[in-house]
């Protein structure tokens, strides 16, 4: 679900349908139907439209008031994995069919098939205002220009699956696979560099830092350090007993890393531990947040949450109430935090952990929790099968 302008929330199911909803949870219009399979994701797209693609193989758009636009999106054989609107009126999808598409704002394509990867496009960016760039599950990428046309050479190196790429400044394209690779190319498809190679399984993520660092992390519980010319930066991060699941840049020079061994750790910007080990936890890290440069807020598979500060050291006492996976957290005017869970339930606490209220609307997952546009106290919490407000205007929870 997303929060659309004007007070409205859109969401969408497996059920095929997306429906539009008020910021008290009241429906508005009608639902939006047509899709035949559930629906992958939606956008709100300039203009007041709505786009919506599925496992059915199509896209869709909708009006603000739930009314399809044009005509249905059709020529993907397989379901649409994504979706992205361009410069200049432009919609580009892609699809487990090997494809990529362009189509207008009105739903008719635009240009030719995008056609070149064998296996599913596992992903897809602008560069530049003039091209575009694929990645797939059969270890190459690809750059296009805005009418389809494929711009140099296939980009091949990677031999397993591409799990990710973004574009660098000094116009430079980052990819990693499970090659347990990185490589850099330029924006005409040609290498750059020499192969990152030092992981030793799947790297799952990658970010590029100031000071012109890149950082990647992997399922071997390490992390490292590159120049923009591949060149590794410093000694590995090591410490890490099981996969990495993120990691972050936080001010002061930091890198905080957290993973499924149930730990966080601190390290600065050349690769060296900085501070304690963060140990409590005792499933894996899914999430933080860094919380008014002071504190670090932490949230785990097992239902609790921690706060600990720049040095890695724990503070106040572990948040501990829900029954089930933490969803996630975010933090509130007035210190106070707010977590959602797979159990059921919200809850309030302070900066030192103390529980404030515990909120729980009608059962089942909660999946997301949205801040209202303009109301600082008030949120619209997405559930597996329902949405409601909640409002925080007074110390408690309703």
């Amino acid at each position: 679900a997303l929060a659309l302008d004007g007070g409205r929330i859109l969401s969408w199911s497996f059920d095929g349908t997306l429906r539009l909803w008020d910021f008290e949870g009241r429906p508005l219009g009608v639902p939006m139907e047509g899709h035949t399979s559930w629906i992958n994701g939606a956008w709100a797209l300039d203009g007041g439209r709505i786009l919506s693609w599925s496992r059915d193989g199509t896209l869709r758009l909708w009006d603000c008031a739930g009314r399809p636009l044009g005509v249905p999106m059709e020529g993907h054989t397989s379901w649409v994995s994504g979706a992205l609107a361009l410069d200049g009126g432009r919609i580009l999808s892609w699809s487990f069919d090997g494809t990529l598409r362009l189509w207008d704002f009105e739903g008719h394509p635009l240009g030719v098939p995008m056609e070149g990867h064998v296996v599913p496009v596992n992903g897809a960016l602008a560069l530049d205002g003039k091209r575009i760039l694929s990645w797939s599950l059969g270890r190459t990428l690809r750059l296009w220009d805005l009418e389809g046309h494929p711009i140099g050479v296939p980009m091949e190196g990677h031999t397993d699956a591409i799990n990710g790429a973004l574009a660098l400044d000094g116009g430079r394209i980052l990819s990693w696979s499970q090659d347990r690779t990185l490589r850099l190319w330029d924006f005409e498809g040609r290498p750059l560099g020499v192969p990152m190679e030092g992981h030793t399984d799947a790297i799952d993520g990658a970010r590029a830092l100031d000071g012109g660092r890149i950082l990647s992390w992997s399922r071997d519980g390490t992390l490292r350090l590159w120049d923009f010319e591949g060149n590794p930066i410093g000694v590995p991060m090591q410490g890490h007993t099981d996969a990495i699941n993120g990691a972050r840049a936080l001010d002061g020079g930091r890198i905080l890393s957290w993973s499924r061994d149930g730990t966080l750790r601190l390290w600065d910007f050349e690769g060296h531990p900085i501070g304690v080990t963060m140990q409590g936890h005792t499933s894996w890290v899914s999430g933080v947040r860094a919380l008014d440069g002071k504190r670090i807020l932490s949230w785990s598979r097992y239902g609790t949450l921690r706060l600990w500060d720049f040095e890695g050291h724990p503070l106040g006492a572990p948040m501990e109430g829900h029954t089930s996976w933490v969803s996630g957290a975010l933090a509130l005017d007035g210190g106070r935090i707010l977590s959602w869970s797979f159990d059921g339930t919200l809850r309030l606490w302070d900066f030192e952990g103390k529980a404030l209220g515990v909120y729980s609307p009608f059962g089942g997952p909660i999946i997301n929790v949205l801040p209202i546009a303009g109301e600082s106290h008030r949120f619209t919490v997405i559930a597996a099968n329902w949405i409601t407000c909640l409002s925080l205007a007074k110390p408690g929870l309703q």
